[in-house]
């Protein structure tokens, strides 16, 4: 005589389960900062000196951020932008690279004052600070 296993069979299954869908950024979202990943090592940093001026102008102006939603921030063209990482400086895309932010497909500057830039990635609602650029040297334009 052989001996056959019986299936169990759950009387109430769970039906509250259901895939998870990532989630979509939405485009009238405020936008969040992260200074996790925040990168103060790289050299294009070094030829400026942050005063505290400089400091307490730059916190107001990301404070003021805070309370811009992406689509607002995203129609600014002229002052913020998201660029392909293919186009910033190659030293930026090594650094990018070896920080592990490249398999985002572009990064995003954002302008401070004058030819200070804050880059970073977005993810979500969250824009990932990585680098203070003073000299608007991780993409330069023909300006």
């Amino acid at each position: 005589m052989s001996k056959h296993k019986q299936a169990k069979v759950k009387i109430n299954p769970a039906i509250s389960k259901s895939p998870k869908i990532g989630k979509i950024p939405r485009e009238d979202g405020a936008i969040v900062f992260s200074f996790l990943r925040f990168d103060g090592q790289h050299k294009w940093c070094e030829s400026k000196d942050l005063t505290t001026h400089d400091f307490w102008e730059i916190g107001e102006k990301l404070k003021s951020f805070e309370q811009t939603q992406w689509k607002h921030l995203a129609a600014d063209q002229e002052y913020h932008h998201s660029v392909p990482f293919y186009k910033i400086s190659k030293e930026a895309q090594e650094i990018a690279e070896a920080l592990g932010i490249d398999d985002y497909e572009q990064i995003w500057s954002i302008r401070l004052t004058g030819t200070q830039r804050l880059w970073g990635v977005r993810d979500e609602q969250y824009f990932i600070a990585i680098w203070w650029d003073p000299d608007h040297q991780v993409y330069k334009t023909k300006k």
